[in-house]
């Protein structure tokens, strides 16, 4: 018989499977709107970026 060497099942690594894509899908937006373009020249302030890309603050861009 075969035993296992992997972590238990807890909540936690339950959310890290069900989250772990997220960050894939925030690079994937941020080059579709071109915010690493628009921030190749410099610091810009929230507002500056949306209104340069196009992208929402309310749904999309948020300071972090």
């Amino acid at each position: 018989m075969e035993t296992s060497t992997s972590q238990p099942l807890t909540p936690e690594r339950i959310l890290q499977f069900a989250w772990g894509y997220v960050p894939t899908l925030v690079l994937e937006a941020a080059v579709r709107h071109r915010v690493f373009d628009v921030l190749d020249s410099g610091p810009m302030r929230l507002e500056e970026v949306a209104s340069a890309t196009g992208a929402s603050t309310p749904g999309g861009l948020r300071p972090l």
